[in-house]
């Protein structure tokens, strides 16, 4: 599995690198380091950068790229070093596109005004990668770097969990909690101005907690086969609150969720359950939907069913 580090030698950058170490399958991974040479204002917390000579900061992306590149080696995970030059965000994407990488991790720096007026790295990278992004707060060092909150709602993304946990993840390592949240929030659908999202009845809330009762059984049983230590949750409410809040009660260092693949306007206007976890949660890891990867949860059980 190819996975793209981006380092800039902060806090935020080594608890993303120290939790990737913690879990990942070390034998199963290659690892490319990327450090930018930050030139133009892409973030805040790269302003006091921008202010050193070009010199300097190619020498203090160089020291970091190599430190992590070192550390990872040392821990047995194969890993190489690049340096590029630019504005970070775009940089990251284009060593994502380029090295072909199946994930990218970045550690998630400023939450203040001042980073949301400039966008920061993180969110550029998680709205523009062409593959699953992994962010990580410097909060996650703290946790314990054993539990995953694994969040599936039986929809065709979760494929592409699966196959990413199994490749990326080590059973040995790492326990996990397969939670689904039966939705009480608005459906995420454009309304006109004035309109209202329609309400949910109790056959409709009934009908949604059922499937992801469903959900959790087929993921949990598909991870245990693959070796993992799992237990489970079924919660409702708002799908993101109520994710970041299983998350706090179960001190997960990682929450690992589907991307529904909203696009441009929709995206913007309504957010995500990645995007709003990727800002509040310690780390979190948006899986992007695989080609290929479209079958749901109830699809999945018919097959095998059918084929007993």
């Amino acid at each position: 599995m190819y996975v793209l580090v981006a380092t800039d030698g902060s806090r935020e950058a080594w608890a993303a690198i120290r939790l990737l170490r913690r879990v990942a399958h070390r034998s199963a991974v290659d690892v490319t380091v990327l450090a930018v040479v930050p030139r133009g204002i892409q973030s805040p917390e790269h302003l006091p950068d921008l202010l050193a000579p070009v010199v300097d900061r190619r020498s203090i992306a160089t020291e970091a790229m190599l430190r992590a590149v070192e550390f990872l080696n040392g821990s047995g995970i194969r890993a190489r070093g690049l340096i590029a030059e630019g504005r970070a965000g775009a940089e990251i994407v284009s060593a994502a596109v380029y090295e072909d990488s199946d994930l990218v991790v970045v550690g998630s720096g400023s939450n203040s005004v001042l980073a949301h007026l400039l966008g920061s790295v993180s969110t550029h990278v998680l709205n523009h990668s062409p593959c699953s992004v992994m962010v990580v707060h410097s909060l996650a060092s703290d946790l314990k770097p054993r539990r995953l909150l694994v969040a599936t709602d039986g929809g065709p993304q979760w494929g592409a969990e699966l196959h990413l946990l199994e490749r990326l993840i080590d059973p040995r390592r790492t326990e996990l909690k397969v939670v689904s949240v039966a939705a009480t929030d608005p459906p995420q659908v454009m309304v006109s101005p004035g309109a209202h999202a329609p309400l949910m009845d109790d056959h409709e809330r009934e009908r949604l907690r059922k499937r992801a009762e469903r959900a959790v059984d087929l993921a949990c049983d598909q991870l245990s086969e693959r070796g993992f230590s799992v237990s489970s949750a079924v919660a409702s409410g708002p799908v993101a609150l109520t994710l970041e809040d299983l998350t706090k009660e179960w001190s997960a260092a990682l929450t690992v969720v589907g991307s529904r693949g909203l696009h441009g306007a929709e995206r913007i206007m309504l957010g995500s359950v990645g995007q709003t976890l990727a800002r509040r949660a310690p780390a979190t890891l948006v899986v992007r939907e695989e080609q290929g990867a479209s079958i749901t949860i109830d699809d999945q059980r018919e097959l095998e069913h059918s084929s007993r």
